[in-house]
C-alpha cells in the first residue's frame, strides 16, 4: 500500500496511532495496522462518519430549512426512511 494512503489513514484514525507515529514510538506500518485494527480504514466506517458528518452540519441543515416546502418535505420523508432503516440495521448488528 502506499505510504501516503497508511499516512492518511492514520492522521484520520487520530489517537494513539497517531501520537506513536508522531513521538517515533511505533512505525507508520505499526500505527497502520492499528488504524486498521480499530476499524477507522473500514469502507462502510468512512462512509457512515461521513454521511453523519455532513448531516450534522450545521450548513446542512441551514439548506435544507431554506428549500422550498415541497422539496423540504421530501428530505423530512427520507430522514424518517433512514431514522426507521437505521433502527432496523442497529437492532442487527447488536
Amino acid at each position: 500500500m502506499d505510504v501516503r494512503n497508511k499516512l492518511s489513514a492514520v492522521a484520520k484514525g487520530g489517537g494513539k496511532a497517531l501520537e506513536g507515529f508522531i513521538s517515533g514510538k511505533w512505525s507508520l506500518d505499526e500505527c497502520y495496522d492499528r488504524t486498521v485494527a480499530r476499524g477507522v480504514a473500514n469502507p462502510w466506517y468512512k462512509r457512515l462518519n461521513h454521511f453523519r458528518t455532513m448531516l450534522a452540519d450545521p450548513d446542512t441543515l441551514d439548506e435544507i430549512a431554506a428549500m422550498p416546502a415541497e422539496h423540504r418535505q421530501k428530505c423530512l420523508f427520507e430522514l424518517r426512511k433512514l431514522a426507521q432503516v437505521a433502527r432496523h440495521v442497529m437492532s442487527k448488528v447488536k
